[in-house]
């Protein structure tokens, strides 16, 4: 599903918008954060479900390294070096696979 697509505009949008407001209406201000995120989640995996751990991994660090800037003191100084590390792991690890699957989707490497 890509944006311009019939389903994600005459279907997708639609439902997630009234599903969105409609739990903003009734006070469900938390549950409409996480509604957004599942769907989002659900938007990206439409097209490849494959790439749905290495988002999910990218949340979970970025959650990780934002807990241990928001606890402050002796941390909050070595979160940043320690967080980008953490990043430069994960697309380290991440990149072969993502370019495989690029390359296999693409056609190119042949």
């Amino acid at each position: 599903m890509i944006f311009s697509s019939y389903i994600f505009i005459f279907v997708f949008l639609p439902i997630v918008w009234v599903g969105y407001h409609a739990l903003r209406h009734f006070g469900a201000y938390d549950s409409s954060k996480i509604f957004l995120v599942l769907a989002s989640l659900f938007f990206y995996a439409f097209w490849k479900v494959e790439y749905l751990p290495i988002l999910l991994g990218s949340i979970l660090i970025n959650f990780l390294i934002s807990l241990t800037i928001a606890r402050g003191g002796m941390w909050r100084r070595d979160s940043l070096p320690l967080g980008f590390s953490k990043l430069f792991l994960q697309a380290k690890k991440s990149t072969p696979h993502a370019s495989a699957s690029f390359l296999a989707t693409e056609g190119g490497g042949q």
